[in-house]
């Protein structure tokens, strides 16, 4: 398939995909082109490099496993292509494992859509696909190149290319974190939630954004930096087709627990679960980059409205007292000691106006006898050493004539 932009080019034999920058000239592999030769993969690791699709299933057993599309479909003839409007619809049937699974590729205007047809899934003995990666290895960087993966962790994080981390865990996160109805697990790890459905890959003088737009629900984004089983850097998506939970029966006797595992009834909830990949070229190829072309999907597709043109608002935050331990003839007490009285918080206030900031907001914390000492507010009671009521009430009538959002600290 071939557009202004891009080509799509796909091997027959091996499944094997390439998506050509005609602008650029860079080609995006799925599958890393020099995997055989990698020096610290193992055969199963290669095999996976090799893969589509990586696809945990669950067994009559109660037990998980790992099946790679290219060593339980591929390689063994149970690989179907057909071609359809602009790309071609691949059939993986894992005919040990009992499954099949269908893939479309499609190449659009700027970038490429791929998708997992989840609603034609078919489990034809008993077991139950579980979680299914995506393009485990599309775009990965070896240990020549030089980059960064982008996780969308809370405002967004960079792992750097062969940083030599590889003895801690691989990056694995929820999109839109974790879900509430389930145990909490323990974590010994500092995380933060994700917020937006994103990740990409920034490899030399290209970049790749990867926008989960179909089933980020049940999305997650995994990473993994090179020396970690292999010498590739990778980021990818991977969707949860079938939940799971633990509950503990009874009450615990000892250190000795009884654990149930608990499966989602019926299968996945979403029809199709989608990727759509966008190719990124000079002063683009980074996550600004990546930052921008996000956005405007955002603005175009994602339901978001730009804002009209708006004066900044400035946000002020002042501390007015503080608990202070002094000697008073000898004596050792702790008093109220004053950083910013009420008369010096509207004095800020006026200066700056003065200065043309028309749009203000003030927080005032440690402004009476309760919140200086960390309790909670139950009455009003100004500090004398802050200047008094009357003081109080001269700030509070400024800031409601002037519209000045005023927030004192509960």
């Amino acid at each position: 398939a071939e557009n202004e932009a891009l080509r799509l080019l796909m091997d027959p034999e091996s499944f094997v995909f390439a998506v050509e920058n005609k602008a650029s000239g860079g080609r995006w592999y799925t599958n890393p082109p020099a995997r055989e030769e990698d020096p610290i993969a193992k055969a199963k690791m290669r095999q996976q490099m090799s893969s589509m699709l990586l696809v945990t299933y669950l067994n009559a057993r109660g037990n998980t496993d790992v099946s790679a599309s290219f060593t339980a479909s591929v390689s063994k003839g149970g690989a179907v292509s057909a071609s359809i409007a602009d790309g071609v619809r691949i059939t993986y049937t894992f005919e040990s494992e009992g499954f099949t699974i269908p893939v479309e590729l499609v190449l659009e205007e700027e970038g490429l859509a791929c998708r997992i047809l989840a609603s034609e899934i078919r489990e034809t003995g008993e077991n139950r696909v579980m979680k299914v990666e995506l393009l485990p290895y599309f775009g990965a960087g070896g240990p020549e190149d030089d980059g960064y993966l982008f996780v969308p962790d809370g405002s967004g994080a960079l792992i750097r290319f062969n940083n030599g981390k590889s003895m801690y865990t691989q990056y694995s996160e929820k999109v839109f974190g974790r879900d509430v109805n389930f145990d909490l697990n323990r974590s010994f790890t500092k995380k933060e939630d994700i917020r937006l459905p994103v990740f990409g890959i920034r490899k030399n003088d290209e970049a790749l954004l990867g926008i989960i737009t179909k089933g980020a629900a049940a999305a997650g984004v995994n990473a993994s930096v090179g020396g970690k089983g292999c010498s590739y850097n990778a980021v990818r998506a991977e969707f949860e087709l079938l939940s799971t939970d633990t509950y503990i029966l009874g009450e615990t006797v000892g250190s000795r627990v009884t654990l149930i595992n608990l499966y989602q009834e019926g299968g996945c909830t979403y029809d199709t679960l989608e990727v759509r990949y966008h190719f990124l070229s000079g002063e683009s190829a980074g996550y600004d980059g990546m930052a921008v072309r996000y956005r405007r999907y955002l603005l175009e597709e994602g339901g978001l409205r730009k804002s009209e043109a708006v004066q900044p608002s400035l946000f002020l935050e002042t501390l007015g007292a503080v608990r202070k331990k002094k000697s008073i003839l000898g004596i050792p007490v702790t008093v109220n000691q004053e950083l910013t009285t009420y008369a010096e918080a509207l004095e800020m206030l006026r200066t700056l106006e003065a200065e043309g900031v028309t749009s203000l907001s003030l927080k005032y914390n440690g402004w009476d006898a309760s919140s200086v000492e960390g309790k909670p507010a139950s009455k009003l009671s100004v500090l004398s050493q802050l200047g008094g009521k009357k003081d109080f009430q001269s700030l509070l009538e400024y800031c409601g004539g002037r519209g000045i959002g005023f927030y004192p600290d509960e």
